[in-house]
C-alpha cells in the first residue's frame, strides 16, 4: 500500500492499528520524499511508539478527527503535520527532532540544523496559518517545550471539536430518530 486516505487511516488509529506502507523510496529520494514510505514508518514512527507519552499524544488525534467537520479535519491534519510529523522540541540544551517526517528526511534535518528553516512557537494560531509543504521542504516549522506542552496546546483546539449528539427519540405520532453529527 503506497498511501492511505485520512479517514481510513484515522479509523485504523482509533483501533490502535498502525498502517505501514510497502513502498520504499529510491536512493535519489533519500534526502527528501513527498510521501510516507517504509523507512518513514519503521524508523520514524515505530520507535516513538515505545514512548507512552508519544503514543498517548498520537492516540488523541483519531477520535477528534473522526468527529470533526471537513474544515476541522483539514485543521487537524495541519496540527498533525506540524507536531508529530515535523515538530521540534526546544529545550535549554538545544533542539531535538520530534517529528517523524523530519526524522526521516536528511535534507529537512540539515535545513533545520543549519538555521535555514525558521522555527516559531507551536500555537494553534501559528500552525493553522501555515500550509503543509508536501512536495518541497517546509518554509517554517514549529517548536514546543515538551510532549506535555504540545498536548496541552493541541487540547485547546481538540476541545472545540464538539462530540456528536446521541440519537434523540421524539414521540409524536411516530417515533423519529434524529442522528446529528458534525455540529459545531
Amino acid at each position: 500500500m503506497r498511501y492511505i486516505d485520512s479517514v481510513p487511516w484515522y479509523r485504523h488509529f482509533m483501533n490502535r492499528d498502525f498502517v505501514v506502507t510497502d513502498f520504499l523510496r529510491s536512493w535519489k529520494e533519500f534526502e527528501f520524499t513527498h510521501e510516507p514510505d517504509m523507512f518513514h514508518d519503521i524508523f520514524g514512527h515505530l520507535p516513538f511508539h515505545t514512548v507512552p507519552e508519544y503514543t498517548k499524544l498520537i492516540e488523541s488525534f483519531a477520535p477528534v478527527f473522526l468527529r470533526a467537520t471537513r474544515k476541522q479535519q483539514d485543521d487537524i491534519k495541519k496540527l498533525a503535520w506540524f507536531s508529530y510529523e515535523f515538530g521540534v522540541i526546544k529545550e535549554r540544551e538545544g533542539l531535538k527532532i520530534f517529528g517523524t517526517g523530519l526524522l526521516s528526511s536528511i535534507g529537512e534535518i540539515n535545513r533545520v540544523a543549519s538555521g535555514h528553516t525558521p522555527l516559531k512557537p507551536f500555537t494553534i494560531e501559528n500552525v493553522l496559518k501555515r500550509n503543509k509543504a508536501i512536495y518541497t521542504f517546509n518554509e517554517e516549522l514549529f517548536f514546543f517545550a515538551s510532549i506535555e506542552a504540545l498536548q496541552k496546546e493541541l487540547n485547546r483546539y481538540f476541545n472545540t471539536v464538539k462530540k456528536p449528539h446521541k440519537s434523540i427519540r421524539l414521540k409524536k405520532q411516530n417515533i423519529i430518530d434524529i442522528q446529528m453529527t458534525g455540529i459545531t
